[in-house]
């Protein structure tokens, strides 16, 4: 049996990054440093998915740690280049 992986949001700033997991409260609050984030990874059980948009290079710190230390899955939204409707 597989396990259900859970939905984590995360607004990225350059000294800040917000994070909300799905069904879960509260939201997080922590700094977009190195050793923040590693802290709030380690805290993580598997199988979670991070989306997060790709924000200059502020996203950089939380997806280089997500994906390359903790295999975990990553969706980037980037507004760059999209036509805007109307």
């Amino acid at each position: 049996m597989s396990q259900v992986s859970t939905d984590i949001a995360a607004d990225v700033s350059k000294d800040e990054l917000v994070v909300a997991t799905h069904g879960q409260e509260p939201i997080v609050c922590l700094a977009n440093r190195p050793a923040a984030i590693q802290r709030w990874l380690k805290r993580l059980p598997p199988r979670r998915r991070i989306g997060m948009e790709a924000t200059s290079i502020y996203h950089a710190q939380l997806a280089e740690r997500a994906y390359c230390r903790w295999s975990l899955r990553l969706f980037l939204q980037s507004t760059r280049g999209c036509p805007l409707p109307g």
